[in-house]
């Protein structure tokens, strides 16, 4: 479950570089409107809530790993992460 705790936050490093790349590209623009707005005061300020809200959000996971229900929510996680990157990839390969 560590593993999958750190996976959760790197992941959602990557999404937050990505997303701005993809942005600066303009081929895509960011779906969570308080995190849109965020973008629009700086990158930075982006990526460290998103990424901070991601961390505390696995470390919660973490530390409930002993219940099935936040197991599973950690594995709903890895495969929504899995999923976005999927997404990514193909904006990089096809623009």
């Amino acid at each position: 479950m560590k593993a999958a705790a750190i996976t959760i936050v790197v992941l959602s490093l990557a999404d937050a570089i990505l997303t701005l790349e993809h942005m600066a590209r303009g081929v895509a623009f960011e779906a969570n409107p308080l995190m849109a707005d965020l973008i629009l005061v700086g990158a930075w300020l982006f990526i460290l809530v998103k990424v901070g809200t991601t961390v505390g959000a696995a470390l919660f996971l973490y530390v409930a790993r002993k219940y099935p229900l936040a197991r599973n929510m950690t594995l709903v996680a890895l495969g929504a992460y899995a999923l976005l990157m999927v997404w990514h990839v193909r904006f990089l390969l096809c623009w």
